[in-house]
């Protein structure tokens, strides 16, 4: 399953992490995509840098796959952000009812499906734990 998703490269990690069907494919990124300035009223185009992180699912019996994204121009904010991955990882299943239940609960701060892993300083090590 990581083969179509590529290598992993300076500013992107790939890796395995648990989820609530099994172990699915991860990948971290950084990204700095240029702003017109003009339309905000700056000078010139600057930069954003924005972390993202998306999680893979393969769906049972299909040959599809669900993703899950999230994307922060905060880098800063990233543990909060490893912290609703996991909650979405955790909550995601493909047997109905109630999946929208158990993410709602878990991104309120409900009973966790998993502790937080503990942080390494890795962006997909963060999210692999």
């Amino acid at each position: 399953m990581l083969r179509p998703i590529g290598p992993p490269t300076a500013d992107r990690g790939i890796g395995v992490a648990s989820s609530a069907p099994g172990r699915i494919p991860v990948e971290a990124a950084d990204s700095t995509p240029r702003v017109p300035g003009e339309p905000l009223g700056a000078a010139e185009d600057f930069g954003v840098t924005t972390r993202s992180v998306r999680a893979f699912f393969p769906v049972p019996g299909q040959p599809r796959t669900a993703v899950s994204a999230l994307s922060a121009e905060d880098p800063d904010a990233w543990p909060y952000h490893v912290d609703v991955m996991a909650a979405i990882r955790t909550s995601v299943t493909f047997t109905p009812p109630g999946v929208a239940a158990r993410v709602a609960d878990a991104l309120a701060g409900g009973p966790a499906a998993e502790s937080a892993p503990a942080r390494s300083g890795s962006r997909i090590a963060d999210l692999c734990g």
